[in-house]
């Protein structure tokens, strides 16, 4: 099963029975648009929020088909307007979504020339390095569009062209603290390019034991006793997006938190949740969006899945 497939019915399995479900439940279904996408924090419907909005109706069970059928219709639309590869791959993953969660509302959208058109856009940001970059702007490529792109592919099972590349490209951004560049140029290991560089090395050889060790200390250092993962070893407060992105890589490994660090991070993110029942980025934010809705409720199902008795956990002690 696909990293991103795993991970939404991991989440699945607990998010509906979470008390902050039902408000959230509320909130996705009044947000949607008239034309059937979502906003973010601009007021327009927006490739990447949409597919955030259709990631929490799936873990949260809404099964409406009018809401399906509506972010279908829009996504068809939208995807021969995309500027760059998060438009393009936040089209394609919420497509296949769509087919899995309710594929009745697939019907009269051309799939497959939409699919085939995207993943030739996909490639064309490919860069001389091997990676991928996130716009046409862009001079260098990023881990995170990387890890996109890595997921499109192994969400359609198809073979991710030059592989050996990518995997090269990823393993020059790891540096000496264990964690990963976002780009050839920073200055700082980061949570979020560590994590993702995790995913995608996953099962890969020249990804040995000893840098897939650094890479998870490295996370597990920038764990914050205020409860959640801080950005960088330069931030002092955690966010909800490191901190969902942390826990997703850890979990995929098959590796824990204390309980007491569980339970210090569920309360970061229940606080976090604004009477719209939306969530927000951390706490001096005040607005909401779906992005980081879905990373809070994949955070509070996460923590509680970690907790589970029946699934062989390493703990996190065995990494430092």
């Amino acid at each position: 099963m696909s990293f991103l497939r795993d991970l939404l019915a991991r989440i699945a399995a607990e998010a509906g029975s979470l008390p902050e479900a039902a408000p959230l439940r509320d909130a996705i279904r009044q947000t949607q648009g008239s034309d059937g996408g979502w906003p973010g924090r601009s007021g327009e419907s927006d490739p990447y929020w949409t597919g955030f909005a259709l990631r929490c109706a799936h873990v949260l069970g809404i099964d409406d088909q009018r809401l399906w059928r509506a972010a279908a219709t829009y996504l068809q639309r939208v995807s021969d307007r995309t500027v760059d590869l998060i438009d393009g791959a936040s089209v394609l993953l919420s497509l296949v979504l769509v087919q899995r969660s309710r594929p009745d509302a697939l019907d009269g959208v051309a799939l497959r020339s939409i699919t085939e058109r995207l993943l030739a856009e996909l490639e064309q940001a490919r860069t001389p390095e091997g990676g991928y970059r996130k716009s046409r702007r862009s001079a260098s490529g990023s881990t995170y569009a990387t890890f996109l792109a890595h997921l499109c592919y192994e969400e359609l099972h198809r073979p991710m062209p030059q592989r050996a590349q990518v995997v090269r490209f990823l393993l020059e951004r790891q540096q000496p603290d264990g964690g990963f560049f976002e780009v050839r140029a920073g200055k700082l290991s980061g949570t979020n390019p560590t994590a993702a560089a995790l995913v995608t090395l996953r099962g890969e050889r020249d990804f040995d034991t000893s840098r897939r060790r650094q890479a998870v200390r490295f996370l597990l250092e920038l764990y914050s006793p205020l409860g959640g993962f801080c950005a960088n070893r330069k931030v002092p407060l955690p966010d909800l997006l490191s901190t969902f992105t942390a826990l997703a890589a850890l979990d995929s490994l098959g590796i824990t938190l204390p309980e007491a660090a569980l339970e210090q991070t569920e309360a970061f993110a229940r606080s976090l949740q604004r009477p719209d029942g939306g969530f927000s980025a951390a706490p001096w934010d005040l607005e909401t969006d779906p992005e980081y809705s879905f990373y809070a409720i994949g955070t509070l199902a996460l923590a509680r899945l970690m907790r589970c008795p029946t699934r062989t956990r390493t703990t996190c002690q065995q990494h430092r």
